[in-house]
């Protein structure tokens, strides 16, 4: 009997320990260079699907800022410091290393979130996307990029963007002495 009550105590403390990752698929990719991120760039994140039915383009920057300030970590965006000829949308490789003469930080953080309806005979239910990279403003190469999914959601809530988010930059940013590194799982 103790050994049953022992066992029980044993895994309800580590279900509260363990991430809830119920119904989420990750991939996580990186370069065999694991950079020391100080600073890390917020750029352009695209919103594809319905997206913006569910979440605003600032909303989703805030929730983004909002996980990347609980990992310990400030991501300013030079809004008003891009150089002349570059857009504030995704920056293809040539224009993220012209930044690198203007922003503090080396890396930056961009990717895309996607919300599809998937239709079945019941009701309709949704699956939602987030990819995000990590590139070295220095070379313009992608340092580390993953993705989660997740399928069969009856509605789209902060809180779903929000765990999809902590599962992913949980698995691209890790805490090594005071900095960040990238990382694949």
């Amino acid at each position: 009997m103790l050994r049953r009550i022992i066992t029980f105590v044993i895994l309800a403390f580590a279900s509260l320990l363990l991430p809830n990752c119920h119904g989420w698929h990750s991939q996580v990719w990186q370069d065999e260079d694991e950079p020391n991120i100080e600073i890390l760039g917020l750029g352009h994140v695209k919103t594809l699907g319905l997206t913006s039915r569910f979440i605003d383009d600032s909303s989703l920057r805030r929730s983004i800022l909002f996980m990347l300030r609980k990992r310990g970590l400030s991501a300013p965006r030079p809004l008003g410091d891009l150089p002349s000829g570059i857009s504030q949308g995704f920056l293809d490789s040539s224009q993220l290393m012209s930044l690198n003469a203007t922003f503090p930080g080396r890396y930056w953080l961009r990717g895309e979130m996607d919300i599809r309806p998937e239709e079945t005979l019941i009701q309709r239910k949704y699956s939602l996307s987030l990819s995000l990279e990590i590139v070295d403003l220095a070379t313009g190469r992608i340092q580390a990029q993953g993705s989660v999914h997740r399928t069969e959601l009856e509605t789209i809530r902060r809180s779903h963007i929000l765990e999809g988010l902590r599962i992913l930059l949980g698995g691209l940013l890790v805490r090594e002495e005071g900095t960040l590194s990238a990382f694949g799982i």
